[in-house]
């Protein structure tokens, strides 16, 4: 699994609770570092911000979806979530997790998608 989030202090929270949830999580806070690492070395699932200053979320879950569709695609946002389901097929995202969110519920929602 990988985290993208530009978020110094939320990335490594992020990422001991999957870990703690028994996931393998890389992480990073550059999308154009993100692309590099899935090209390296096989992903199941890629939790990334929808804000970042490099590139937003959905631009990344496109570019990935596009290279590697099979990956589980996830974006959590305090944007709320956005209702067009057609955006959503169209980039490949799986589920949205809107901050503020719990760590139970991040385990659960990245548990139940990885489960489908």
């Amino acid at each position: 699994m990988l985290v993208v989030d530009d978020d110094d202090a939320l990335r490594p929270v992020v990422q001991r609770a999957l870990e703690a949830a028994n996931f393998h999580v890389l992480s990073t806070n550059s999308p154009a570092r993100a692309l590099a690492m899935i090209d390296a070395q096989p992903v199941t699932v890629i939790l990334t911000d929808l804000s970042m200053p490099e590139m937003d979320g959905w631009e990344f879950c496109s570019l990935v979806h596009r290279r590697r569709p099979e990956v589980i695609l996830g974006i959590m946002t305090g944007w709320g979530e956005p209702a067009d389901e057609r955006a959503l097929a169209a980039s490949g995202v799986c589920f949205i997790l809107s901050k503020p969110f719990n760590l139970r519920e991040l385990q659960a929602t990245v548990r139940a998608a990885v489960n489908r």
